[in-house]
């Protein structure tokens, strides 16, 4: 019995297997038979070949709306010059256009100022980028040789000139910075009021800021470059003790190279004073700024504190010959008026108030104390930073 079971089941298996085999086999057949009957899909004329590639697929269609969009027109949907049969727009591609960027003494007067400062106002209210180059380029024109007109619009245009510093279209940018170099050398203390509206509490309408942001991260190496050059007109131009208390709440940015920046810009602005007058604006602050300067995480700010310990060593030193600093220091602290006082005192500082400051006093005041019972340089270091950063300053200054 169980060699005859053992049979049967032999039997059905191999049987099984016989009829799958044969099955495979049929369809074979039928799919020869059906590729022998089945006319050519593939289109076979050249014009068949180009219909079949000008029709896009899905992805396409979306991109292009997508683009669209990005543009502002209508929303994406495809415009009634695009036809609706799903092909995409042809035609000539637009011509390019170059920017180009002009020097301030190739820029013209122009013939009715009044009548250009309203238009310029307008072409920077436009969505196109070659309009708003215009616009910031006539207002160039009015800086450098209309500078009345040019003063009485500064609350209307420099917000836009701000606007455009921040564009993120290159030419538009550096246009932007172009403007603000004329403005600042044009003007110069007239634009200290809009220079920094907002502060650091509302960063995107300060220029001052943006400038800063600019001159340390665009990825742009002609825009950093002209942020540079703006920021250094600006420390030549405007008062130093007023840029100086607008630079100040800036040394704490979180941005390791705006601080950097920021760094260089107050040292260019503090080379600008005399001893006296760095003295009077106070030693100890700009102290303080230095010390946390000279251990920043970067290079721009470390070598900025560098250059500043020699001079704050000397307006230390001539502190013993400026009556009643005290009370000077605390005219110049926050944000004062523009007046012609600060500019005056500039002015009439002694040409050779560093020279002098420069030997004796400066050797006194290191080696012991001052006739007037003031701490010495190293006293004072210990005395207004920490240890780390009054030993950092102290081996600046014995070197």
């Amino acid at each position: 019995m169980l060699q005859v079971a053992g049979g049967l089941g032999l039997g059905l298996v191999l049987g099984y297997s016989f009829g799958r085999m044969q099955a495979k086999r049929d369809l074979r057949e039928a799919d020869r038979e059906n590729l022998r009957k089945r006319p050519l899909s593939r289109p076979t004329s050249s014009s068949d070949v180009a219909a079949e590639h000008s029709m896009p697929n899905a992805k396409e269609i979306a991109a292009a709306k997508a683009a669209r969009a990005r543009l502002g027109y209508q929303g994406g949907a495809v415009s009634a010059t695009v036809p609706q049969d799903g092909k995409l727009p042809d035609g000539p591609e637009p011509a390019a256009q170059d920017t180009e960027y002009l020097d301030s003494n190739e820029l013209q007067p122009l013939s009715s100022p009044a009548t250009a400062a309203e238009t310029a106002l307008c072409d920077l209210g436009s969505s196109e980028w070659m309009v708003k180059i215009r616009g910031l380029n006539t207002l160039r024109q009015l800086a450098v040789h209309h500078k009345a007109d040019a003063a009485s619009s500064l609350s209307s245009s420099l917000p836009l000139v701000t606007d455009g510093v921040k564009s993120l279209r290159s030419s538009v940018c550096k246009t932007a910075i172009l403007c603000s170099t004329d403005y600042f050398r044009s003007l110069r203390d007239g634009i200290l009021p809009y220079v920094d509206i907002g502060g650091s509490q509302q960063p995107q309408s300060s220029l001052l800021l943006q400038l800063l942001l600019k001159a340390s991260s665009n990825d742009k190496r002609f825009v950093v470059e002209e942020a540079q050059r703006a920021l250094h007109v600006l420390t030549e131009s405007l008062d130093p003790v007023q840029l100086l208390n607008r630079l100040m709440p800036y040394t704490a940015h979180r941005n390791p190279k705006v601080r950097g920046q920021v760094a260089k810009v107050i040292r260019l602005a503090a080379a600008q004073l005399s001893s006296n007058n760095l003295a009077s604006f106070g030693v100890d602050r700009l102290l303080k700024t230095t010390g946390t300067f000279i251990s920043d995480n970067t290079p721009e700010a470390r070598d900025a504190a560098r250059q500043m310990v020699p001079l704050l060593h000397r307006a230390h030193a001539s502190e013993t010959s400026v009556p009643s600093s005290d009370s000077m220091g605390k005219e110049n602290q926050g944000f004062p008026a523009a007046n012609t006082r600060s500019r005056s005192k500039l002015q009439t500082a002694e040409p050779n108030a560093q020279e002098n400051a420069s030997a004796g006093p400066l050797q006194s005041m290191a080696n012991g104390s001052s006739e007037a019972g003031r701490p010495n340089w190293e006293e004072f270091c210990h005395s207004t930073l920490s240890t780390s950063a009054a030993a950092a300053v102290l081996r600046v200054s014995n070197q």
